[in-house]
This record gives C-alpha cells, structure tokens and sequence, in this order.
C-alpha cells in the first residue's frame, strides 16, 4: 500500500527537477550574459593590438547571445588617418579578436571614431 504513493511523489518530482532545468536552459538562451574568461582574453588582445596599431578604444561590451560571444566596441584612429585605412586596421582588430577567443561563431563590431571624438557620446 505504501508503494504506490511513494512512487508517485518520486516521479512527481522527477518531473519537476526536469522541467525546471528545461526552463531554466530555456531563458538562459533567451537573456544575453558576460563571459569572464572570454572577457579577459577579448580585453587582453584588444589592449596589446590597439598599442601595437597606435589606436584607442572605449565603450567595450562582451556579452553571450545563447553560446554566440558577441563583442561591441568603438575603435578611435588618428584624425589624419583615412577611413580606409582606418577600416583595414579594424578588419585587423576584429580577426585578431576572434582568434583570441577562439570561438569561430563569435561576433565582433567596430564602431570607428576620430580621436576628436568626445568618449562619452554615443
């Protein structure tokens, strides 16, 4: 007589312990989050190539979309400098990113901006 109602609240609870993994793996690929370790290696790169090329940057954001790394940063050239040029270095900033990271499924998007450019403007 016992067996019964036992098997029952232990099923009823495997089937709560499921379903809340369900949604909770669910939202996680609906809401945007931070990688840190992802994070550090983007911010480290990024340090060592904007020193290397002589550029500057400022609003960076790293945030995972499900299992995508999505990168966000505005990149700051010399006044002098064409936005060709000015373009071939970001390409460069971008790949040198995605290796880094070493996600071939990363996003990385360079906004380019003169030095003149105050920072805290969008």
């Amino acid at each position: 007589l016992w067996l019964d109602p036992t098997m029952a609240i232990l099923l009823g609870a495997n089937v709560l312990w499921e379903g809340g993994r369900l949604v909770a793996r669910s939202v996680d690929g609906l809401l945007d989050r931070t990688d840190a370790t992802l994070e550090a290696l983007a911010r480290n790169e990024l340090d060592v190539c904007t020193e290397e090329y002589g550029l500057s940057y400022h609003r960076f954001r790293l945030r995972m979309s499900g299992h995508i790394p999505r990168v966000d940063l505005h990149l700051q050239f010399p006044d002098n400098m064409t936005i060709a040029q000015a373009h071939v270095l970001a390409t460069k900033v971008e790949e040198r990113l995605h290796r880094a990271m070493q996600r071939p499924n990363s996003e990385v998007i360079t906004h380019l901006e003169p030095d003149t450019h105050p920072r805290n403007q969008p």
